[in-house]
């Protein structure tokens, strides 16, 4: 008898070109060992995140992990030892381009014969939000909203400080 798990032990092996990670600074992983897109229900049968919650997941993982030699996950170089001004615009413009490759990462894979629900898929930028973390003033608090191509909107806010 087979046991579902739901879960898939990570290898550490990430990227194009593929690159090898620790444990501890594996980006799929997040140093949990296992990694997957599945969740519980409150009667314990597993289901899928799917729809508007994976498309803001994705959205959140680019945001959250160091960027790669492939231009994938934030630039936090970005974020300089005074937060002003000009470290809010450049934060935005990083949110940008960060949208823009998993939007061009979208397209390339829909080119290849992936096919995206359109609620799973962007379509734009709505809005960027950037304002200082008022408990902790070393941090910044960035509220992208995003419109799918089925014309949901959502927001995710992810919480940036300098590594």
């Amino acid at each position: 008898m087979a046991n579902i798990k739901g879960e898939i032990k990570c290898n550490h092996r990430v990227g194009d070109p593929l690159q090898t990670f620790k444990l501890d600074d594996c980006p799929r992983c997040l140093g949990r060992g296992w990694y997957g897109g599945v969740g519980i229900d409150s009667s314990g049968k597993l289901i899928l995140i799917s729809g508007v919650d994976k498309l803001r997941q994705q959205v959140k993982k680019i945001l959250i992990e160091d960027r790669r030699p492939s231009g994938y996950g934030f630039d936090y170089s970005v974020l300089t030892d005074v937060i002003d001004a000009e470290t809010v615009y450049r934060v935005k413009t990083e949110v940008i381009r960060c949208t823009d490759y998993l939007m061009q990462l979208q397209r390339r894979r829909k080119h290849r014969g992936f096919e995206y629900a359109p609620s799973e898929e962007i379509r734009s930028i709505k809005n960027i939000k950037v304002v200082q973390n008022p408990i902790e003033p070393r941090e910044l608090i960035v509220t992208l909203s995003v419109i799918s191509v089925s014309g949901a909107t959502f927001d995710t806010e992810i919480p940036l400080r300098r590594r």
